[in-house]
């Protein structure tokens, strides 16, 4: 739904300058949305949508923020360190945020030179989409799938993503529209196989088959 708003807000802009040309040519495509909002809307409507853009920006990036800190202080550190004090938790939690914060701001610098930013948005997103799919999945759709099968699935599918985005085959970039069926289908394939390798299905059948419904 969202990407199909986008999509609209679009065809509408194209529409819109096909009737009626702007004085000067774009630079790029990126610069179509921001003049349309300064140059052509209402002051008091264009003050309101720059600040619900800004808004939803840092909404999205506060909880991304917060979920790829949360993420490293969980998943790794309290791994190593699993009697760490609240407050040294809280100290490397901050101290995450400040450099996963970093890290998004130099991905943003590196994106402007790669084209349109919606694409490059969508790419970099299709190239785990598509090995996560796949395990969910393997995980939903099979009874055999095995935590370790999953693993090697999940990494066959993101390598294969991480090649069509930055190699090419035949001379040619890949579409970044085929990342995420190529690498579910891929990551499926190799998760069931490996898990069919590496033993099968190691959980209860208890926890997979529901149990029935007694009738009195």
């Amino acid at each position: 739904m969202q990407f199909a708003l986008f999509l609209l807000v679009g065809a509408v802009l194209f529409v819109y300058y096909q009737l009626s040309p702007p004085a000067m040519p774009f630079a790029k495509a990126d610069d179509i949305f921001p003049t349309f909002i300064v140059m052509r809307m209402p002051h008091g409507a264009s003050g309101l949508l720059i600040a619900a853009i800004l808004a939803a920006a840092m909404s999205n990036l506060s909880a991304a923020l917060n979920s790829l800190s949360s993420s490293s202080i969980i998943d790794f550190y309290l791994r190593i360190r699993p009697n760490a004090t609240e407050g040294r938790r809280m100290l490397l939690s901050r101290a995450a945020t400040i450099f996963w914060g970093l890290m998004l701001f130099a991905l943003a610098i590196v994106s402007r030179r790669g084209g349109h930013v919606v694409e490059v948005g969508l790419a970099i997103a299709s190239v785990a989409y598509g090995a996560l799919l796949g395990t969910f999945l393997l995980g939903t759709l099979t009874k055999r799938a095995t935590e370790r099968g999953a693993m090697v699935g999940f990494a066959a599918g993101f390598a294969t993503n991480m090649y069509l985005w930055l190699g090419t085959i035949a001379g040619k970039k890949v579409p970044f529209t085929w990342y995420v069926p190529l690498g579910s289908v891929l990551t499926f394939a190799v998760g069931y196989v490996f898990s069919l390798m590496l033993g099968g299905n190691t959980r209860p059948q208890s926890e997979i088959e529901q149990p029935k419904k007694q009738h009195v």
